[in-house]
């Protein structure tokens, strides 16, 4: 009984804090003939923490940006234009020493099996792709893969511009 009253007690005392924590009650043995009481320890739970949060980087980090952030370009049909792209990338692993870069006209983003076809170069920033254009609107999808001094590959890349092909405005003969 007095072990009951110590129990409420101290839950009260710690109520009474502004304790969040909560303490177990002793119990009592089932048969207490010829058996001293002897109460369990009060225990307070621990306190609970949030688990770590999985980082939301991934290791690699990279871009294919369009010359002035450019979502179209053009000219008349029957032209060849220069199309520029920055290439950005990152590795925590090391320095990005190389890539792989294809610049396809109206075949949308590659993956990683067509991108295989392409061989490894030195990484740039910047890579020019000439176009010869065709009337209408047409994707130009720029994919690309980076890799540190290590080896390491990072995540495929993909960037798209509209090319159009307007018709010539002088007749032909």
């Amino acid at each position: 009984m007095k072990s009951t009253f110590t129990a409420i007690l101290l839950c009260l005392v710690i109520a009474a804090c502004g304790q969040t924590e909560t303490a177990t009650p002793p119990t009592t043995p089932q048969s207490t003939i010829g058996v001293e009481e002897t109460p369990e320890p009060i225990i307070s739970p621990s306190p609970t923490t949030s688990p770590a949060s999985p980082p939301t980087e991934l290791p690699f980090s990279g871009a294919i940006r369009f010359a002035n952030d450019a979502e179209a370009t053009g000219g008349t049909a029957g032209e060849t234009i220069d199309i520029y792209v920055t290439l950005e990338a990152e590795s925590p692993f090391g320095e990005i020493t190389q890539m792989r870069v294809a610049g396809i006209y109206g075949g949308g983003c590659l993956l990683e099996e067509d991108l295989t076809k392409f061989s490894w170069e030195p990484f740039t920033e910047e890579k020019r792709f000439s176009v010869g254009l065709a009337i209408n609107w047409i994707g130009f999808y720029v994919t690309a893969q980076f890799a540190d001094e290590h080896g390491n590959a990072s995540p495929i890349y993909c960037a798209d511009i509209s090319v159009e092909g307007m018709p010539s405005l002088t007749p032909s003969d």
